[in-house]
């Protein structure tokens, strides 16, 4: 493992901060919508969560703070701003495997409390489907 990958800076990215060394934590759908918005395309303003925010199927609180800096930071142009939460996995929809259909998206969120509360659904459905 890279020096710093899973550092507390490095748990929550937005999408103009990734790297293509952080590319392979994002899982399918955060990886492509980086690549997306770093190449100029129609793509909002987002960040994902890294796999290392989570520590006993909760979000870490130091990982929460960053979560929550990055909302604020959107919701600066737009105070009435709503939010997706998506889930992802390391290895969706890759050229051995195909999960479409499996994982989920909320959608109109607006507080950072009702983002917060969407994550263990996401949580529970990954380490579901790791094990059957």
């Amino acid at each position: 493992m890279m020096k710093g990958v899973f550092d507390m800076v490095s748990m929550v990215k937005s999408f103009n901060e990734f790297t293509p060394e952080l590319q392979v934590f994002a899982g399918g759908k955060g990886g492509m919508l980086d690549k997306l918005f770093q190449g100029g395309y129609p793509v909002a303003e987002g960040f994902v969560i890294l796999p290392s925010s989570f520590q006993d199927e909760k979000l870490n609180p130091e990982a929460w703070s960053r979560v929550q800096i990055h909302l604020h930071g959107i919701r600066k142009n737009d105070t009435e701003m709503l939010f997706a939460v998506r889930s992802s996995a390391l290895s969706e929809d890759s050229a051995q495997a195909s999960f479409a259909g499996e994982f989920e998206t909320v959608l109109n969120i607006k507080t950072d409390q009702d983002v917060l509360e969407a994550m263990p659904e996401f949580l529970n459905l990954v380490i579901s489907l790791a094990f059957t």
